[in-house]
């Protein structure tokens, strides 16, 4: 039993032995075959023409913009609030309205003994401009009582957003156009308004006409104007546009009156009726 056992142990160590050589000798000539190319791919990486090549078959992904916030792209934008304003406040003393606080005149007369007017303007116009036009009143739509009335402005009193304007000569008897340095929509003028009354004969001792209007110019011919008329002279006020033909024009009550309603600067013109001591 012994011998038949060892036998068997010795065909076994020489099966084992055979199997072994055939291995080693199946390595050594794998290696000789393949050996130089595997050692060449572990020592150096692929080229990158090549990785680069195979990448630039695939489609590049479409860009998308980055949000500019953290809302989703549902959500609507939120709209701008509204530019606020600050209201103007008139003068004091002054109302609101036309020249105060809205595009437009106010003009304030206060005729004297001799029949002159000293005369205030407030003018605020809608857009700033560079240029204003200064033009003594029209007085041929007041019609014959004022023909001989020959208007001039004297002592001009010029402010450009509260700033004094120098004018040489300080007066206007024709058209004149006065240049500012900047853009200006807010002006200030007084003045003496000369040679516009006229003593009305065959009628009460001391009547006379006179006439007003405003003296800047150039302006939209729709621009309102407000006339007050102050004095204890005054007896009425009378305006001979033919935008007011049949309507009354003086309202209050005296020694001020004013017209009833705003008018517009291309017939901007009044009539006052008033007093003037006897002549000596």
């Amino acid at each position: 039993m012994l011998s038949g056992t060892g036998s068997r142990a010795d065909s076994l160590r020489r099966t084992l032995g055979v199997i072994c050589t055939l291995t080693l000798l199946s390595l050594a000539i794998g290696y000789y075959q393949y050996g130089p190319g595997l050692a060449a791919a572990l020592s150096h990486p692929q080229p990158k023409a090549t990785v680069a090549a195979t990448e630039s078959t695939a489609p590049a992904p479409t860009p998308t913009a980055p949000s500019s916030s953290p809302t989703s792209a549902s959500a609507s934008p939120r709209s701008p609030s509204p530019t606020r304003t600050t209201p103007v406040e008139p003068p004091k003393g002054m109302p609101a309205g036309p020249g105060t606080t809205e595009p437009g005149i106010l003009l304030m007369a206060t005729p004297d003994a001799d029949g002159r007017f000293a005369i205030t303007e407030l003018v605020r116009l809608a857009a700033p401009v560079t240029v204003l036009q200064l033009r003594p009143i029209n007085v041929r739509a007041a019609g014959p009582g004022l023909r001989g009335a020959k208007p001039i402005a004297t002592g001009i009193e010029l402010t450009a957003d509260e700033r004094p304007v120098k004018l040489s000569p300080d007066r206007v008897s024709r058209p004149r156009v006065v240049t500012f340095d900047a853009p200006t929509s807010v002006f200030e003028v007084h003045y003496l308004l000369r040679r516009v009354t006229v003593r009305t004969p065959n009628s009460s001792p001391g009547r006379a006409l006179g006439a007003v209007g405003p003296l800047v110019a150039g302006v939209p011919g729709d621009l309102p104007v407000d006339i007050v008329v102050m004095g204890r002279s005054v007896r009425n006020l009378g305006c001979p546009s033919s935008e007011m033909v049949r309507r009354p024009c003086a309202a209050g009550r005296l020694p001020r009156l004013r017209v009833n309603r705003s008018l517009p600067h291309r017939s901007a013109l009044v009539i006052v009726q008033l007093d003037l001591p006897r002549p000596q």
